[in-house]
């Protein structure tokens, strides 16, 4: 990916860096709501012992 970006043009290759920060910010959300998901579904269990 690194060598397919260096042969672009300057314009293709800030578009594509772009492109690359969105679809982290995406996955960091994603992993994010996964997180949360996961603790909201073992905080009742929790509950439930006390």
């Amino acid at each position: 990916l690194v060598n397919s970006i260096q042969g672009l043009n300057t314009d293709e290759s800030s578009l594509i860096g772009e492109k690359a920060l969105i679809v982290d910010k995406n996955l960091d959300m994603l992993r994010l709501g996964i997180e949360e998901a996961q603790v909201m579904r073992i905080t009742p269990s929790v509950e439930r012992l006390h």
